[in-house]
């Protein structure tokens, strides 16, 4: 078993998934109480705050998605104590890893670590014997459009301030069509703003992307055979509604 490197932080290691998570719960109940407080035309920077909460809520949604994977891939590849928990044979899982990858960390084979998010929950799955997610199917799916949502809010171009009928049909639009039909009926629009991608960053898509993380961490734990990492710290958050 690989030992676990005495320069590490541990308390780092344990506690890096807990800052999205108590973020996601923060803006998604800031972003519930802007809608709840609005019964007559809010001003410009009450739109803004609510616009921008939500999108910061999906964000640190994928932030936790990422943030939960890493840990875990940490985990094994270090062998940490926290590994004491799993029933899966720590070190073939670390063997099956290496046999495809060399290693997770390989400064010249950095295909793992830097794998799409939701493929890093299926490795790590199948490396360990586990059932893997049917990819085109929730929670699978709706995770994975969260991370693509996630990537335009932080990518996004300025032209995506226009409407779609001023922007037509240019590159930087196409861009963003195939995002915007998956997204199309998910939960409700921002009211605010009928703007590309930012049409997106309400409250009802907030709630969603929190949602779909969630049921994706918790059905990947599942299939571990263990608690979720964060299960003390989510019992006292608004987010253990949406599970």
């Amino acid at each position: 078993m690989v030992a676990v490197d005495d320069s590490v932080d541990v308390h780092v290691r344990t506690t890096v998934w807990k800052w999205p998570l108590y973020l996601m719960d923060s803006l998604l109940r800031d972003v519930e109480q802007i809608e709840a407080d609005q019964s007559e035309k809010p001003s410009e920077p009450v739109k803004m705050e609510y616009t921008a909460k939500s999108a910061g809520c999906i964000i640190s949604s994928a932030a936790l998605l990422e943030s939960v994977a890493n840990t875990v891939i940490f985990d094994i590849e270090q062998g940490t104590p926290a590994m004491k928990r799993y029933e899966f044979d720590v070190e073939q899982v670390q063997s099956n890893i290496r046999s495809e990858y060399k290693s997770i960390y390989d400064e010249k084979d950095c295909s793992f670590i830097y794998a799409k998010v939701p493929k890093k929950y299926d490795k790590i799955l199948e490396f360990s014997g586990s059932p893997v997610f049917t990819r085109h199917q929730n929670p699978y799916q709706n995770a994975s459009i969260v991370t693509k949502l996630r990537n335009q809010a932080i990518h996004a171009k300025p032209e995506y301030v226009t409407t779609q009928a001023e922007i037509g049909d240019t590159p930087t639009y196409g861009e963003y069509q195939s995002l915007q039909g998956a997204l199309q009926g998910k939960a409700a629009k921002n009211p605010y703003s009928n703007a590309p991608l930012f049409e997106f960053f309400s409250h009802g898509y907030a709630e969603w992307a929190a949602q779909s993380v969630l049921q994706l961490i918790d059905e990947f734990y599942s299939r571990l055979g263990v608690v979720p990492i964060y299960e003390t710290s989510i019992e006292e958050l608004c987010l253990n509604e949406l599970r």
